[in-house]
């Protein structure tokens, strides 16, 4: 296994645990579990409000704020109210220490980089663009699992029975539906399902 950290537009990091070796048809799944977690952190997210932990004297104190800026050591909070408050860096838990380390990172980026990962997280929570369901070569079988055969899917339709597979051999075959087994035939309303959705 290793493991995956993604900062989406400053937020949290997202934490995934990848295997190395990918089973048939992980990679969509993580695709899909990558875009929930992106999507849970633009929801605590939001207008650039999250929740802050930071210790007071021997307490915890929870606090729903803004980050402002990092200045001498000292972080500058805005609250929900609109005032400002001021917390030393080393007062935070380790979670929101990587946060402002991450905000100074943002910083230093051009206006265009910054612009790039906004897209890139939005692709992650819509599950378009690079995040988008490719074309996997796959092994097909038949109802019964007599015939198999490895391409990888081109083109289907809803309503119909008929979907377009390219082999290995880059020739382009027709299939039809019912003579895919129950697993294929999943495999391929998912990627239809994904088709529509990413359809403006």
């Amino acid at each position: 296994m290793f493991g995956v950290q993604l900062y989406p537009d400053g937020a949290d990091p997202l934490s995934v645990e990848i295997p190395w070796a990918f089973p048939e048809g992980s990679l969509e799944k993580l695709k899909t579990r990558l875009g929930e977690l992106a999507e849970q952190a633009a929801e605590k997210e939001k207008d650039g409000f999250r929740d802050w932990l930071y210790r007071t004297g021997e307490q915890w104190v929870s606090s729903r704020s803004k980050y402002i800026s990092f200045v001498d050591d000292i972080v500058t909070l805005e609250k929900e109210d609109g005032s400002e408050m001021t917390i030393e860096f080393s007062h935070f838990n380790d979670l929101d220490k990587n946060y402002i380390r991450r905000r100074l990172e943002i910083e230093k980026m051009t206006p265009e980089e910054q612009e790039y990962f906004k897209q890139l997280r939005q692709e992650l929570i819509k599950g378009t663009g690079m995040f988008a369901p490719r074309a996997e070569l796959r092994i097909w079988r038949s109802p019964l699992g007599e015939h198999e055969m490895r391409a990888t899917f081109v083109s289907g339709t809803d309503n119909a029975n008929v979907i377009h597979l390219k082999r290995e051999d880059g020739v382009v075959i027709e299939a039809y539906m019912d003579l895919l087994s129950p697993v294929d035939q999943e495999y391929v309303k998912q990627r239809l399902n994904a088709e529509k959705e990413e359809k403006p």
